[in-house]
């Protein structure tokens, strides 16, 4: 049997070579990889990462549960869409339904507050997760100094703007319309 040659095939062969032959690949995956890179080094996003590891570890620590299991909890708990920090958190995995029960109950209250230190660019910001550790409350706390360049957006816009030497967030419980 002579099988003829499908010229649908022929001709959409014909143009993936043409257009290969065009681009340049490997400038481009090198460009799409720094813009990547630029992303996930952003003040933002590494200020996100940061608060999701603390919160990660705290969490498994009291509960059980894997690193893993508490990233993908608290994404989805958060409602996080930042593309960035998602990609940066694709070793989180979904926990099973009663880890994730377990998990929300744990976790009280999830506190980022950013003060400006007495002199100087330097402020400082401070992790407090209040968490239920085999029914007793605990309070998991860091204090890290942060540079103002590394400031995230917002805290530089509030101290700009509004001449605020302190900005708080809760990031739990997360408002009904945050979700």
């Amino acid at each position: 049997m002579n099988a003829r040659p499908n010229p649908w095939t022929q001709s959409g062969r014909a143009i993936g070579q043409l257009l290969l032959s065009r681009i340049d690949v490997p400038r481009l995956l090198a460009d799409i990889e720094r813009a990547l890179d630029d992303a996930a080094r952003s003040p933002d996003v590494m200020q996100q990462l940061d608060a999701y590891s603390f919160a990660a570890d705290t969490l498994a620590r009291h509960s059980g549960a894997s690193i893993e299991e508490c990233l993908g909890w608290l994404v989805a708990a958060f409602g996080e869409r930042d593309a960035s920090a998602l990609a940066c958190l694709a070793q989180r995995r979904p926990p099973a339904p009663p880890v994730a029960q377990r998990l929300a109950t744990m976790m009280l209250e999830y506190r980022v507050a950013y003060r400006k230190a007495a002199a100087g660019k330097r402020w400082e910001r401070e992790l407090t997760l209040y968490v239920l550790s085999q029914g007793v409350p605990m309070r998991a706390q860091r204090t890290d100094e942060v540079e103002w360049s590394d400031l995230p957006e917002p805290v530089r816009a509030q101290n700009l703007g509004a001449r605020r030497d302190e900005i708080n967030f809760t990031l739990w419980p997360v408002a009904a319309e945050a979700r």
